[in-house]
């Protein structure tokens, strides 16, 4: 905005020296001449402004419309959203997505004004949408899960399971295994090496998920996906994580099991099922067949790849 009106400043400036210099003139024909260019110049540089009634936007493959390069004049904004919302309904468009930057989220209240809804954000956005068609909206909802992984690390050799307490959460004062939330774009394979190293200092190799739990009503009142993972310790030596952790060891399957808080909680008892099974397999040589590994594919119909995980080799 500053270097805007500096330019401006100095465009102003150039103008009047401009005409000052003609009008100091002594020749008639030559001052009708540069005021002819001037006019022909500030009826180009109208014609180039209104020429600029809408906002500037990509189609997506839904029929709607993603708002792109929003004008920071609040005023400026107004009117081109009104008249790019007139012209969106006529051509029978279907939703609007409107990312409004942090630096310009003045004109949050223009949108709200004229029918948009809060959607999401994320630290440098705020993302509205509106729905134009006269029939029930298909915009998909905000991210609504969180994803977390949960590691099942068995030393195999010594007959021991990697588990920590917190510093704080609802059970900081009982042994759990080692979790944490999949950062995004990250793969679940990625998380789960990632967590255990930083938490414990344990370099692991992902093996697959053995269990999945679904639930609801967590931070902010978002639902929880959380996947709990098998891996495979590379290392032994712990270097746990102070800032998170109060406690970091090797113990006993059977101490961890029969900690006291697990009695009575069915959630948990089942889980501790499947890590035991886990276990189990491990120790048989038989986890192979009862793991959902993981594949990554080329998606085919759009660039890059996707990860897919079941128990088919």
């Amino acid at each position: 905005m500053y270097k805007r009106l500096t330019l401006g400043l100095a465009v102003a400036l150039v103008a009047t020296s401009l005409k000052t210099s003609l009008s100091s003139s002594s020749s008639s024909a030559a001052s009708s001449s540069a005021a002819s260019s001037i006019s022909s110049s500030s009826i180009s540089s109208s014609s180039s402004s209104s020429s600029s009634v809408t906002l500037d936007y990509d189609n997506d493959r839904f029929e709607g419309i993603y708002v792109k390069n929003l004008p920071c004049c609040k005023s400026k904004f107004k009117d081109q959203l009104e008249q790019s919302l007139k012209i969106w309904k006529d051509n029978n468009r279907s939703g609007v997505w409107l990312k409004i930057p942090v630096d310009k989220i003045d004109l949050t209240s223009v949108a709200i004004d004229n029918g948009f809804t809060l959607h999401s954000c994320e630290k440098d956005y705020l993302m509205l949408t509106k729905w134009l068609p006269n029939s029930p909206s298909t915009i998909p909802n905000q991210p609504h899960n969180l994803v977390g992984v949960g590691c099942i690390c068995y030393d195999k050799k010594n007959r021991k399971l990697l588990v920590v307490k917190e510093k704080n959460g609802a059970i900081s004062d009982v042994f759990k295994i080692p979790t944490g939330a999949v950062d995004p774009s990250e793969d679940l394979s990625h998380a789960t090496e990632r967590e255990l190293l930083e938490e414990t200092g344990i370099k692991g190799k992902f093996k697959g998920i053995i269990l999945i739990r679904h639930a609801h009503g967590f931070l902010n009142n978002k639902s929880d996906l959380f996947f709990m993972c098998v891996v495979e310790p590379l290392s032994t030596d712990i270097q746990m994580c102070e800032n998170e952790l109060i406690a970091c060891e090797w113990i006993d399957i059977e101490d961890y099991l029969k900690q006291q808080w697990f009695n009575g909680k069915p959630l948990n008892e089942k889980m501790n099922d499947e890590i035991k099974k886990a276990i189990d397999a491990i120790e048989n040589n038989t986890l192979d067949k009862n793991i959902m590994k993981e594949h990554i594919l080329e998606n085919g119909w759009r660039p890059g790849t996707s990860s897919i995980f079941s128990f088919q080799k």
